[in-house]
C-alpha cells in the first residue's frame, strides 16, 4: 500500500487528465489522510458544543473533507470510505484549481477498492449513486500531466 500512496503524492498538487471510456477527464488527485487529519482537527473543535453551537462554527468553519462527502459521495460510499474498504483517490470533471470542491456539476470520484491486491488495487468511478470498476489496477490508469504553456 504504501508503494501506491507514493506514487498518488507524485501527482498532488499537479494539472492532471485522466481518460475513462476513452474520453479525457480533469482529474484532481486527493491526498485523502492530509483531507481527513483536517477533518478531524475541526471535529476536535466541535467537542462538547451543543447542535446550535457547531451549527454556528459550521456556518464559518468548513473542510475539502466534508465538500467531497457532501458532493461526491452517498452514505453506502462514506461507509465503505470510514471501513477502509475504498480510498478515495481522485476527483473528475472538476476545473483544475478549484476554489472549493463544493460543486454540484462534476464527473464523480476514484477511490482504490482496498479489498483487493492491497499494492495494485482496482479502481472505481462512484458517480450519481453508481460505482462502476474503471481499472482492474492502478498501474492501469491513464493519468496524463497537464504541460502548462
Amino acid at each position: 500500500m504504501e508503494a501506491i500512496k507514493k506514487r498518488l503524492q507524485s501527482y498532488i498538487g499537479k494539472d492532471l487528465t485522466i481518460v475513462i471510456n476513452e474520453e479525457n477527464e480533469n482529474l484532481i488527485m486527493l491526498d485523502w489522510e492530509q483531507l481527513d487529519g483536517e477533518y478531524a482537527e475541526m471535529s476536535s473543535k466541535m467537542k462538547g458544543m451543543t447542535q446550535e453551537q457547531m451549527g454556528d462554527f459550521l456556518q464559518g468553519n468548513s473542510c475539502d473533507l466534508m465538500d467531497i462527502y457532501d458532493y461526491f459521495m452517498d452514505d453506502d460510499c462514506i461507509e465503505r470510505v470510514e471501513n477502509k474498504e475504498w480510498l478515495p483517490i481522485g476527483l473528475l470533471g472538476l476545473c483544475h484549481g478549484p476554489e472549493s470542491y463544493a460543486e454540484m456539476f462534476h464527473g464523480g470520484i476514484l477511490l482504490l477498492d482496498l479489498s483487493a491486491d492491497p499494492e495494485n488495487p482496482p479502481v472505481i468511478r462512484f458517480y450519481e449513486s453508481e460505482e462502476s470498476t474503471i481499472a482492474e489496477e492502478f498501474d492501469s490508469l491513464q493519468i496524463t500531466v497537464v504541460e502548462e504553456d
